[in-house]
């Protein structure tokens, strides 16, 4: 019996890893493309409004994929005839939030000129972006909704593949192939039209295949009782996590402001490069993410534990070998990809090690959630995210984009610690693999 448990186990995490690597080779090869075709300027509108398009996302999800990942296990070990309506009640609250969030954009995007003079360069494709909000959400409901039901391989290629898939392919036909058909200041126009087709594309996909492997109704009045606590979580999940933006991603939203389009492209470049280091991360939340939450809803806290460590020694061991890489070829990587971003290559040393930090720490902070510590994580990803935008603030006009970088290190070593004391003297599970 374990010998074919752990067959099975290393054959999820194979498939896992081999979707997960298409998904981050379709990432490089639409960053390379971008960054190919496109000019400095171009590169750096573009890295903005989809920063902007990933914050609003935050509020539109509302949480909802953490929220659906602790909720539908936690049903289908009691109250099955649940499900049907907490899907349906994520579905409803993100196309609240998307009209909303796309009429308050509309509104400060047209009133934005006369407060920045930049926004001109970045309105036009924000505009036109933010249309892809509820498909965004739609997709994610269902693709979390198939990880829950235990086919966690087939809700990771929906999130990792096919939306930056069908992305990769129209940009390299409109930008390779038709590049000189596009007018003059037009490239990132058509991508944001693509960006939202990719999404719509998405959406559909994802939801045919929850109708074929699940079919759970979400057409059934929802239980009046029940949406008030659900909405309470959610509230409390997507509170951290804009607390985690301002960690993860007031950055570059920030620097627009602060230096000019063509150096928020090159950082946004070496950002991409660097989340290649969170490859091992996200497959061990992928495999192993709905399997831990269902042993702790089981209160089988031991036997998370050994999932917690096997994924540990594999983000730690692995990620560490490509940052190495990384760090040694930095230029060759980015004179490869075009010759005028080669002399960013000490940013791109410094993003690889801050990314082996984020990689290494394998599933620490989904763990936060699962356990429902949302409240905890929400508190401090807010006081550190806060930090951080002061950092940032503070530190890019004296010393540039390394100002940045180095603040984002500091502030992520700090969130970790914090999270690794808090996992190990409260809950009594440790992320060390050993």
């Amino acid at each position: 019996f374990i010998k074919s448990l752990r067959m099975n186990v290393f054959k999820i995490l194979s498939a896992s890893s081999l979707v997960l690597g298409f998904s981050f080779i379709f990432r490089f090869a639409l960053t390379f493309v971008l960054a190919r075709y496109l000019t400095s300027d171009e590169l750096g509108i573009y890295s903005w409004v989809v920063t902007v398009f990933g914050i609003a996302g935050i509020i539109t999800n509302f949480g909802l994929d953490f929220f659906l990942i602790r909720k539908i296990p936690e049903y289908r070990n009691s109250s099955n005839f649940k499900i049907g309506h907490v899907i349906r009640h994520t579905l409803d609250q993100s196309s609240i939030n998307a009209f909303l969030i796309i009429l308050v954009i509309f509104v400060l995007g047209y009133f934005s000129v006369s407060l920045f003079d930049g926004a001109s360069l970045y309105r036009r494709e924000l505009m036109i972006i933010i249309f892809a909000l509820p498909f965004a959400a739609y997709s994610l409901i269902f693709s979390t909704s198939i990880r829950a039901f235990d086919f966690p391989i087939t809700g990771q290629f929906i999130e990792s593949i096919v939306q930056t898939g069908t992305l990769l392919l129209l940009t390299f036909i409109f930008l390779v192939l038709f590049g000189n058909l596009i007018p003059e200041g037009y490239n990132t126009f058509y991508i944001a039209l693509m960006f939202v087709f990719s999404w719509i594309f998405s959406f559909c996909c994802s939801f045919f295949t929850y109708k074929k492997f699940i079919n759970f109704s979400i057409l059934r009045s929802q239980i009046v009782d029940e949406k008030i606590e659900w909405r309470k979580d959610q509230s409390s999940i997507v509170f951290g996590i804009l607390g985690w933006s301002f960690l993860g991603r007031s950055d570059i939203f920030l620097l627009a402001f602060l230096v000019s389009p063509s150096e928020v492209g090159a950082y946004f470049l070496c950002l991409r490069l660097g989340e290649i280091l969170m490859f091992f991360q996200t497959v061990a939340y992928y495999v192993w993410g709905a399997e831990i939450s269902n042993l702790i809803q089981g209160n089988r806290f031991g036997k998370a534990q050994d999932i917690i460590r096997k994924s540990s020694a594999l983000c730690i061991s692995l990620t560490l070998i490509m940052a190495s890489f990384g760090f040694i070829f930095a230029e060759e990587i980015l004179s490869l990809i075009n010759d005028r971003y080669a002399d960013y290559d000490f940013l791109l040393k410094i993003a690889f090690v801050v990314f082996l930090i984020k990689g290494a720490s394998g599933i620490i902070r989904p763990l936060f959630y699962i356990l429902g510590e949302q409240d905890f994580l929400a508190k401090s990803q807010w006081i550190i995210g806060l930090v951080f935008t002061t950092l940032v603030l503070t530190m890019v006009p004296i010393f540039g984009l390394t100002g940045c970088l180095v603040s984002f290190g500091f502030c992520e070593t700090i969130f970790f610690i914090v999270l690794a004391i808090r996992l190990h003297y409260k809950h009594n599970l440790s992320i060390l693999p050993i």
